[in-house]
């Protein structure tokens, strides 16, 4: 048996609380997440405070197209997998990089996939500078054999982009240094 928490849960939550009575151990989502992580050479984590759920939701429907066999761990339920994870056999795993309370610093990406910094979270975050800190740090943990793909549109991704050690892609559809 294991209780699995999400970050928005408090720590005294009474299920929580009822389970660490009976001696049902309990771990917090993100660490789960990172620990599975660590078992794949390949693992593609979607960050940015808007459209984590499409963004892993359509990277992960090419990587079964081009039939690669993911692991899938997504926050929504994905027709192509009829639900919201599917255990794949190769070393792809791919799942979302969410920001509150820090959860995705818990993560070792191989790749990190960087959409958008703007507010949010802000009963955790002080401010837009707090939140762009998170995210260079979640970034930064990106090995420099990885490689780190960032929204070009977005001053707050592009400046992040630059600090980083490993190879950077940018896309975007007004900004002119776009690669893609």
């Amino acid at each position: 048996k294991l209780v699995v928490y999400t970050a928005a849960m408090p720590l005294d939550h009474p299920e929580l609380e009822e389970a660490r009575k009976k001696g049902i151990p309990v771990i917090d989502r993100a660490t789960l997440l990172g620990e599975i992580m660590q078992m794949y050479e390949k693992s593609i984590a979607v960050s940015g405070t808007h459209g984590k759920t499409t963004t892993t939701s359509m990277i992960s429907s090419c990587l079964i197209e081009a039939a690669k066999d993911p692991t899938i761990h997504v926050g929504g339920i994905l027709d192509a997998i009829g639900g919201t994870t599917r255990i794949g056999t190769s070393q792809f795993f791919i799942t979302e990089a969410c920001e509150y309370k820090d959860s995705f610093l818990k993560f070792n990406p191989y790749m990190g996939v960087i959409l958008n910094i703007e507010p949010d979270h802000l009963d955790y975050f002080r401010d837009i500078n707090h939140i762009s800190d998170s995210f260079l740090r979640f970034a930064s943990q990106v090995p420099p054999y990885g490689i780190v793909i960032g929204n070009a549109d977005n001053k707050h991704v592009l400046h992040i982009l630059d600090q980083l050690k490993c190879k950077t892609v940018t896309y975007g559809l007004t900004a002119p240094t776009a690669f893609w």
